[in-house]
């Protein structure tokens, strides 16, 4: 019980901070569950670049960070670095999915490739999230990566 409340107070001590960015503006209903992953005693790095591997992702299909983030106020931020796609024609969105409430907030990408662009959480409720992209359109990805950090 200790290591529990131990985790979720490192979870609650994040602060994270940035310069101007989009806000994350699509809310639409979720029926995937998570579990929140203790933090326990190790240490947090919101600069480290992490990747999730989009390959064969079908459409109207949904990928999820492992990692599990507090949001607390309108000052969290997803960076990504890079996110590519093939086949291009297929709109992509990125964002904020809470664990607790089941609910998406994110912004819709096209092109096949996007680099440089931040996400803020703006308008997002205080809760714990993980990172999602969800494939849009009609086709499923023969490839995609994102290359993401979140402050």
């Amino acid at each position: 019980m200790k290591k529990r409340l131990l985790g979720w107070a490192l979870v609650l001590a994040l602060v994270f901070s940035t310069s101007t960015a989009q806000a994350a503006v699509m809310v639409e209903d979720g029926d995937t569950f998570f579990t929140v992953e203790s933090v326990g005693n190790q240490e947090i790095s919101p600069l480290a670049v992490t990747a999730l591997t989009l390959d064969g992702l079908k459409s109207g299909g949904y990928k999820y960070s492992s990692s599990t983030y507090y949001v607390s106020g309108e000052d969290s931020y997803i960076q990504i670095q890079q996110l590519t796609w093939w086949e291009p024609v297929n709109d992509i969105v990125v964002g904020w999915y809470n664990t607790q409430t089941h609910k998406y907030y994110g912004l819709a990408y096209s092109g096949g490739n996007i680099s440089n662009r931040t996400i803020s959480s703006e308008g997002v409720p205080d809760g714990m999230y993980k990172i999602y992209v969800k494939n849009a359109g009609s086709d499923t990805l023969q490839s995609g990566t994102l290359q993401y950090s979140v402050e």
